[in-house]
């Protein structure tokens, strides 16, 4: 099981401690963040914005960060554990793994759009093509790191938390991915369809407002 009085005989030895505020701190004294600023959260939206011509589906796919973190404190509830730095260092990075799984949907999506195929349907053969490869991108991703997770050595007491983050992040993940992000995109696709019909008093089809109907 997880020690915290290890780990923090870990942090120690390797030159951290922490504060009087509680927070860890380097043998200098300086405060231990790893936070992205709003200049790079302004980039990755810029960047997704043009791979799938268009600023809204980027948030689309973000919305399914929030429900990864919602699965990594769940993972160290069931177990037991306490919220670490290195449990934030384990949501950053399944934050890019959910991302990434979110991101090949919403272009499998748009890839059957400029295919010639309905909207609805396009998610439909999003959701059967994509879902063997997130799913198993899970299950290997959980198995991977639980022999880690229930490792009792000392060594393994530091980074146990981390994985704890991963492993349930990524399975709660997968689940929002393959159910809730259709529902996310189609609740946006009405809305397009009614920004659409008061800026034009012409009511469009699901795939006239959709970016992937201008691909060729």
């Amino acid at each position: 099981p997880y020690d915290p009085a290890r780990a923090r005989a870990l942090l120690a030895e390797a030159g951290f401690k922490t504060g009087e505020d509680g927070k860890l701190r380097d043998a200098k004294g300086n405060l231990v963040e790893f936070t992205l600023n709003s200049n790079q959260e302004n980039q990755l939206r810029v960047i997704m914005a043009t791979v799938f011509r268009s600023y809204a589906q980027p948030f689309v796919i973000l919305l399914v960060v929030p429900f990864g973190m919602v699965g990594a404190l769940f993972g160290h509830y069931i177990l037991d554990l306490p919220l670490t730095m290195l449990s934030l260092f384990g949501i950053v990075a399944l934050a890019g793994v959910i991302v990434n799984d979110a991101i090949v949907f919403v272009e499998c999506v748009n890839w059957g759009i400029a295919s010639g195929e309905p909207f609805y349907r396009s998610l439909e053969l999003a959701g059967s093509r994509r879902f063997r490869p997130i799913l198993l991108t899970t299950v290997t991703t959980f198995a991977g790191l639980t022999p880690i997770i229930l490792e009792k050595d000392l060594e393994a007491q530091l980074v146990i938390p981390m994985c704890v983050s991963v492993a349930f992040g990524v399975a709660f993940g997968t689940v929002i991915t393959l159910l809730l992000l259709p529902c996310f995109l189609a609740i946006l696709n009405d809305l397009r369809r009614v920004v659409y019909y008061l800026r034009r008093g012409v009511c469009p089809t699901p795939e006239d407002v959709e970016p992937g109907a201008s691909r060729n």
